[in-house]
């Protein structure tokens, strides 16, 4: 992912429409010219706009993003849905902590920022401390999958990947640093003998395999 995508993450905006702007060859400096109906045509909230015309707002760091997407393994915490278009939310507000560090940072759905922002008198409000529960379970869950995988693991895998112990759905591409490693199931790889493998979404490199696990 490259540095315009995330600059505008770090600014507030979710992952699909900050990669959609970045295919479009567009950078910051192009961005922050824009008027208002040219952030609006890109698909970028008025909260966002704000964000990135406030001269005093810095962004999340760059890695400090790909930080948190990874760890979360760029799904929802609370819903777990990787088909859903995920924000990097402050736990606490950024306005009264000023905190950009991991801690204080939760990666959820586009659905649940939105109720994140909304109090509700009739159900259970995401308030920063089930956020922090929501954030520990999820990151304990994806932790608890990758001992399983690598205690499964063998060496027996198709020719020319790039093999690393685990990867999981979300991941970075670990040869082309772009890409984002997608899961793929009951079809043919492109090594013609495997039902599951991941594949990264720039490059195309098959980098793990369902054989590779112990299928």
């Amino acid at each position: 992912m490259a540095q315009t995508a995330l600059a505008l993450i770090g600014y507030g905006l979710d992952l699909a429409i900050a990669k959609a702007i970045e295919k479009q060859g567009m950078r910051m400096p192009d961005i922050k010219a824009l008027a208002d109906d040219g952030f609006q045509e890109l698909g970028i909230p008025p909260y966002v706009m704000k964000a990135i015309r406030d001269s005093i707002r810095t962004p999340i760091p760059s890695n400090t993003v790909m930080q948190v997407l990874n760890d979360s393994a760029f799904a929802c915490c609370i819903c777990k849905d990787r088909q859903r278009s995920v924000v990097i939310h402050h736990i606490r507000k950024f306005s009264e902590s000023r905190d950009h560090s991991e801690g204080n940072l939760v990666a959820i759905c586009v659905q649940h920022h939105d109720v994140a922002h909304t109090h509700s008198e009739l159900s259970q409000n995401l308030t920063p401390a089930r956020l922090l529960a929501f954030k520990k379970a999820w990151l304990e869950e994806i932790q608890a999958q990758k001992n399983v995988t690598l205690s499964t693991s063998h060496s027996n895998r198709p020719p020319n990947e790039h093999y690393i112990p685990f990867v999981i759905d979300g991941d970075l591409c670990p040869g082309c640093h772009k890409g984002i490693l997608r899961w793929y199931r009951w079809g043919h790889s492109p090594f013609g003998s495997f039902s599951a493998w991941f594949m990264c979404s720039e490059c195309g490199d098959v980098v793990a395999s369902q054989e590779q696990f112990g299928s």
